[in-house]
């Protein structure tokens, strides 16, 4: 089984930078999101028309991305730390936070551990007691590991070098590593895992004045063997660095641009106003042959 949150699309909120992640249970959605220098989780109650604010908390340090784990929400920062807190609805409980060995990206949560994809590898957290996250182990050894997903008992990592590494979780805590498809590389962005298909929203960063905005599909019908299938060119922007997201609702991906979860050693933030409004929607019922539905710029 491929564990996806249950997403739905709402407007994002008007404050900060706009979110930089979204999760859902069905009731209630979250978005993760920043302003200059704080982070924001804002809770929306999806029954009523329109969607209502039902939420918010806030809290020093930038945030990068939100998963729920039953009734518990788990956010990673950009001052590396992993925040837990329950979500009851309106998100008045409290809060807690844990330091994390390196600079985080990514988190998905399978059974009861978190894999948080870094700027070094991937570090294992364990969830039994959801209040006080523990630190299991570090594995991977690649270079800025940007985003992670999880199909069956396979987690597949995504990073600028090797491309998609596959390791298998039967043991959740002792992943064995499978293999890795380095077909695309120089790419940073989101991988999310639909039907027998991976989908990447990348930005490709080895242009000079202008990079690529690609969506890259592999074909995982063979969970261990990631094959490139097809590559469809999105846009070409002047901008140094971008991080690529995608949200799958039904048939249809939502990609759009944001910060990086991290600025490597040596490279220049870039302006994340000139990219914040960007939206394409694209017709993926064929993941081998997407259509892009609309230019949303």
């Amino acid at each position: 089984m491929c564990i996806r949150d249950s997403l739905r699309a709402i407007p994002a909120p008007g404050i900060g930078t706009g979110p930089t992640g979204v999760t859902g249970n069905g009731d209630y959605i979250y978005f993760t999101g920043q302003d200059a220098t704080d982070g924001y989780l804002i809770a929306y109650n999806t029954q009523p028309d329109p969607i209502e604010e039902v939420g918010m908390d806030t809290w020093e340090g930038k945030s990068f991305r939100a998963t729920l784990h039953g009734m518990w929400a788990y956010i990673v920062t950009r001052d590396d730390l992993i925040l837990s807190r329950q979500i009851a609805d309106t998100l008045t409980d409290p809060r807690n936070q844990k330091a994390l060995r390196y600079a985080p990206s990514w988190i998905k949560v399978f059974g009861n551990v978190a894999y948080i994809a870094d700027s070094l590898g991937c570090q294992i957290v364990g969830l039994d007691n959801p209040a006080d996250p523990s630190l299991e182990s570090h594995f991977g050894g690649g270079e800025y590991y940007w985003s992670l997903d999880i199909c069956d008992h396979y987690l597949y990592l995504w990073d600028t070098q090797r491309g998609i590494s596959v390791y298998d979780i039967t043991d959740p805590l002792y992943p064995n590593y499978v293999t890795h498809n380095n077909e695309v590389s120089n790419v940073i962005g989101e991988i999310v895992v639909h039907q027998d298909h991976i989908l990447l929203s990348g930005y490709k960063i080895d242009g000079v004045l202008t990079n690529e905005w690609n969506l890259y599909t592999f074909d995982i019908s063979d969970r261990e063997d990631p094959v490139l299938v097809n590559t469809e060119f999105i846009e070409e922007l002047e901008h140094e660095w971008a991080f690529g997201l995608i949200e799958i609702a039904g048939n249809t991906a939502y990609l759009s641009l944001k910060d990086p979860p991290y600025w490597p050693p040596g490279t220049t933030p870039g302006t994340p106003a000139d990219y914040d409004n960007i939206i394409k929607t694209v017709d993926i019922e064929d993941p081998t042959d997407p259509y892009i539905l609309s230019p949303g710029d």
